[in-house]
């Protein structure tokens, strides 16, 4: 089976499947940010951490050890915290969402929480837990940045989206007629109808 996938980077379960042929098109390209680094020395109880890309990008501008512990998005989240930060404390949301991960949150109830992220992140996280009472301290600390791509959807069986982003991206360039006779892979398709 031949799989578009469309985002950063291509998931360790797609890459080691010898069942499938990658085709990888990127469509976007995650660029730093400049932050005010005196945010990072906010007490807090705790950190979210919502992708690996967040993770990879929080490992950079970090000078002391981050709050304890890492409430992870999903398994993949999961996996680059245990590989960047060896030893911390995590907990990950069953369902891979910010709603699991607002649940997943909710049952500890820490007090604040820093969350380094893109400047695309869903606004869905901070509005819930603040209004449960939980200070958000949120950190952007890098930009998708769409790039021009040349691709075929000929010969593809499937589509897999690594990012809410890649999506927006895929969709500046593609229609949905476009796309509608192949099986996507996404949590992040349902806001164009799929």
């Amino acid at each position: 089976m031949r799989v578009l996938v469309v985002g950063p980077s291509v998931p360790a379960i797609l890459a080691n499947d010898p069942s499938l042929t990658i085709t990888h098109t990127p469509f976007i390209e995650l660029r730093p940010i400049p932050i005010r680094e005196e945010i990072l020395s906010v007490p807090t109880k705790g950190t979210i951490m919502t992708s690996k890309h967040a993770v990879q990008f929080f490992r950079n501008i970090l000078k002391t050890p981050p709050a304890e512990p890492f409430f992870c998005v999903g398994m993949r989240t999961e996996e680059a915290v245990r590989e960047v930060f060896p030893g911390v404390r995590y907990l990950t949301a069953k369902k891979e969402t910010q709603e699991g991960l607002i649940s997943l949150i909710l049952e500890h109830r820490p007090r604040s929480l820093l969350w380094p992220r893109s400047t695309h992140a869903r606004r869905v996280l901070p509005k819930v837990l603040e209004k449960e009472g939980i200070d958000v301290i949120e950190v952007p600390l890098y930009t998708p940045v769409f790039c021009e791509q040349s691709c075929s959807l000929e010969g593809i069986d499937e589509l897999f989206f690594t990012c809410p982003s890649a999506v927006d991206a895929f969709f500046e360039k593609f229609r949905f007629q476009d796309v509608a006779h192949l099986p996507i892979r996404s949590t992040w398709v349902s806001r164009y109808g799929y």
